[in-house]
């Protein structure tokens, strides 16, 4: 009797669409939960929290419906460290509400790029997983916005 192979399992587009959103919330809040010990503004801290709570959200959201599709739930453990070294660095001399929003911005504007791609590349994931990555994009542009009044 021949062994099978192993073949590369390719994911379907929920799952993969599904993994995109868990990535891009999971990294997101792991980035605010390093920035918001160096807030010093009230008021930019308050909108943190509310932003931290968004991601967290569409982080079980999205991990729950990958266990519902049997889709592994990924750790990008290596990606998260880079992101902390690089607030580390870059509050290092200048912590100023500016500069948090500066860097609040620049990593919610690649999350933006992450998402719409996975987006478009996910043109057969099913209209509830692609509105879960619609809400997920609204929600960022709004941050971005509320980010911007501290520049």
């Amino acid at each position: 009797m021949m062994k099978q192979q192993n073949q590369p399992h390719n994911p379907s587009p929920d799952a993969e669409l599904l993994a995109a959103i868990y990535e891009n919330a999971s990294m997101a809040a792991d980035a605010i939960t390093n920035v918001l010990p160096r807030a010093q503004d009230g008021k930019q801290k308050l909108l943190m929290e509310k932003q931290l709570q968004g991601y967290q959200a569409a982080v079980n959201e999205a991990g729950k419906q990958l266990k519902g599709l049997s889709a592994p739930v990924k750790e990008n453990r290596l990606s998260k460290l880079g992101a902390k070294t690089g607030i580390l660095l870059n509050t290092l001399t200048d912590s100023s509400p500016s500069k948090l929003a500066e860097l609040m911005i620049q990593g919610t504007d690649m999350g933006v790029v992450d998402l719409t791609r996975a987006l478009n590349k996910c043109p057969q994931a099913s209209q509830g997983v692609k509105s879960e990555a619609e809400k997920l994009l609204k929600q960022e542009q709004n941050y971005i916005d509320d980010m911007k009044q501290f520049l």
